[in-house]
């Protein structure tokens, strides 16, 4: 009775530290080239992730708020630019937002699948070059991108 019991508790104990490993706390981040068109914007209140790292296999979750003035309908996009060419990436429902002229908030998550850049952006609808953006990250990570020119 007393090894399973033993057991029971030591696999609570695996159970609850393989769940704590996926929660997501406020962590610390920087802005980064940021370029928006005729009024538009898009604000973090709130960077969430698995690590203060962002970086591999950490879960990140933004909560914010915008304003689009400049289109009548866009999608808003959590998004990586890697470093390197991986290929063809599909996204899931929790990247991107369906917005309408105005302003209102989001929340969106996604998993850091390669090295690379965070950012936040508009795109139009049905599809097209993003029209506003803002990198996001760790102070070593802005640094990186401090001369990236977004406004293309």
């Amino acid at each position: 009775m007393k090894t399973i019991l033993g057991l029971t508790a030591g696999l609570l104990v695996i159970s609850q530290a393989g769940f704590a490993a996926g929660e997501v706390s406020k962590v610390p981040y920087e802005l980064g080239p940021t370029y928006f068109r005729d009024g538009d914007q898009i604000v973090i209140d709130h960077v969430m992730a698995t690590s203060p790292n962002l970086t591999v296999g950490d879960k990140v979750t933004v909560q914010g708020h915008y304003a689009l003035k400049s289109e009548e309908t866009a999608q808003l996009c959590l998004f990586l630019t890697t470093s390197e060419e991986v290929g063809y990436e599909p996204t899931i429902p929790a990247q991107r937002a369906d917005v309408k002229k105005g302003s209102g908030s989001f929340e969106l998550a996604e998993v850091v699948k390669h090295k690379g850049h965070l950012h936040l952006s508009f795109y139009p609808v049905p599809a097209g070059s993003r029209f506003g953006t803002v990198y996001f990250g760790t102070t070593q990570q802005m640094k990186q991108i401090s001369n990236w020119d977004v406004t293309k």
